[in-house]
């Protein structure tokens, strides 16, 4: 589909989104369901921040997120939101990761999820995600 100059119509637009970062919900996802505009989210998971790891409690461990702040992520604003999480999490019998991911698969603007995942398990249970449902309680922090 072309308007009237010729030129195509948008259609999506690459954003980094997560419940760390929710800058866009200011005015890039207003534009995108104004325009019917798809959101194809990078860094889901803050880079891993969200899977709750690198917070404490977690697993520690390594990972690019150890020598490298990015995306850039406010710990003393994150962390509450980590323990959100698994609290969710552990209603649901999933984990943090899964809980962040149904998050924003709800969002009616987004259309799909680019996330890294190094193990074939961690793909997996990113793929699980889908079937976690968060109409009951979601994570509105």
């Amino acid at each position: 589909m072309t308007t009237r100059a010729h030129w195509a119509r948008v259609v999506s637009n690459q954003v980094h989104y997560a419940l760390t970062s929710r800058v866009v919900e200011h005015e890039s996802a207003f534009v995108a369901k104004a325009n019917d505009v798809a959101l194809r989210v990078w860094s889901p998971l803050a880079g891993g921040y969200l899977r709750g790891k690198y917070t404490q409690g977690g697993s520690g461990g390594t990972g690019r997120r150890t020598t490298l702040n990015f995306p850039p992520i406010d710990p003393a604003k994150a962390d509450p939101v980590v323990r959100g999480l698994r609290d969710i999490a552990a209603e649901l019998n999933a984990s943090p990761a899964q809980v962040a991911l149904a998050w924003i698969l709800e969002r009616r603007e987004v259309c799909s999820v680019i996330a890294g995942a190094p193990t074939p398990d961690q793909l997996t249970a990113n793929l699980d995600a889908r079937q976690i449902a968060l109409t009951q309680r979601r994570p509105n922090v």
